[in-house]
Formats: C-alpha cells, sequence, structure tokens
C-alpha cells in the first residue's frame, strides 16, 4: 500500500537487523501489569467511579448496563532494555518493538480476562474494545485518574507533570465483560483524540452535553 518493496536488499537486510535487536534485547523478559478488578457498581451512566475518584467515558452510553457482568482496570508497560550501546539506526527498531510489545501486552491481557471469566462462570461472554484515556470517548487527561486508586508503584510506572507516563511505552485502560454483544468500536478509535466530533461516541456525546 505505501510503496515499499520488501525484497530489496535494504529491505531485507532491515528485517534481519529488527530480529536481530528483538533476540538480543527482550529474548526472556517479561512485563508486569497491575490489574484491578471491579463489579458493574463501579459504572453510573457514562462514568467510572473507583474510591470516589471519576472517569468519564463515552463509550459507556452504548452498551447496555444489564449486559454488563464484569470489569477489569490494568496498566502496564512494556520491557526496558538497555539501549545505550546500540547504534541510532537501531534505537529506532527498539523502539519499534517495545510499541509492539504494548500492542501485544494489551490484546493477550483482553484474551486472558475473557478466557477466565468464561470458564469460571461456565457461558458465552464477549469483552469490549479497550476504553482508555484517548480512545473510546475518554479525554486523555483521565491518565491522571488511573494514577489516584491503582498501585504503580508496584512495577515502576511514574506520571510526569506534563500527564505524560514514563517509561514512555506504558498503558493504562479498562475492559468490560458482557453476556451479549455490543456495537463494536470504529476502526480509527485507536486514533481517537477524544475531540467529539470522531465517532459516534463521541458525537453522542456532544449531542447530550455540547
Amino acid at each position: 500500500m505505501c510503496g515499499l518493496d520488501r525484497n530489496t536488499k535494504l529491505s531485507q537486510k532491515t528485517k534481519e537487523n529488527a530480529i536481530m535487536v528483538r533476540d538480543s534485547l527482550f529474548h526472556g523478559t517479561t512485563t508486569d501489569f497491575v490489574i484491578m478488578p471491579f463489579d458493574k457498581s463501579a459504572i453510573s451512566g457514562d462514568v467510572f467511579e473507583f474510591e470516589n475518584i471519576k472517569i468519564k467515558c463515552n463509550a459507556l452510553s452504548k452498551i447496555d448496563y444489564n449486559s454488563i457482568c464484569a470489569g477489569c482496570a490494568f496498566m502496564f508497560h512494556s520491557p526496558m532494555p538497555d539501549l545505550s550501546k546500540l547504534p541510532i539506526s537501531n534505537i529506532f527498531l527498539a523502539d519499534s518493538w517495545e510499541t509492539c510489545f504494548v500492542d501485544a501486552g494489551r490484546d493477550e491481557l483482553r484474551e486472558r480476562i475473557l478466557k477466565e471469566y468464561s470458564e469460571i462462570h461456565s457461558g458465552e461472554y464477549y469483552i469490549t474494545d479497550t476504553l482508555a484515556p484517548g480512545m473510546s470517548g475518554m479525554s486523555s487527561s483521565s491518565v491522571r485518574a488511573f494514577f489516584e486508586f491503582m498501585n504503580f508503584n508496584s512495577i515502576g510506572l511514574k506520571l510526569l507533570d506534563s500527564g505524560m507516563m514514563t517509561p514512555v511505552k506504558s498503558f493504562v485502560g479498562i475492559f468490560l465483560v458482557l453476556d451479549r454483544k455490543y456495537v463494536t468500536a470504529q476502526a480509527n478509535c485507536s486514533e481517537c483524540i477524544s475531540n467529539h466530533i470522531g465517532c459516534e461516541y463521541c458525537k453522542n456525546y456532544a449531542e447530550r452535553y455540547m
């Protein structure tokens, strides 16, 4: 689609370097998570509330409250290898791998939550897409709220004054387990900046509150 020919010598060399960086820096590394299960009583309308900390999420307006079985808030960061001795070109590759680990970690957690809940409760269940700051109509500034009620110190996460997390390749969010299917998020929610004009979730917000 982008016109890149992956069969050229340069593309093959880049692929070989990427695999070398992955194997040398990330082999045997692990990722620690902070996970906080909760029941549906933490949800009221389009707001999550944990220990008097409120997080607004427009996507909740598209989910039938009666279908919600349980939820799980989480935070984690990618492995943090020592990049100090890498050439600049390979630092870019290492950064790309760290992004991949964040995406894979989120997907693995989502699958595991659904699998374990379904096994414990012996039924067919569904799980939402990621509900997180900057996605599904949750303001990017909501990341601060997660640091108010979750044990971020246990995995070495920090929140800077700017609102950015460190390590940089970190993620916080929420999954909900449901007993029926729901309206899934559109693909471009991964790029959402919660500006209330991008999709049906944010349009719903605009209609109700703007």
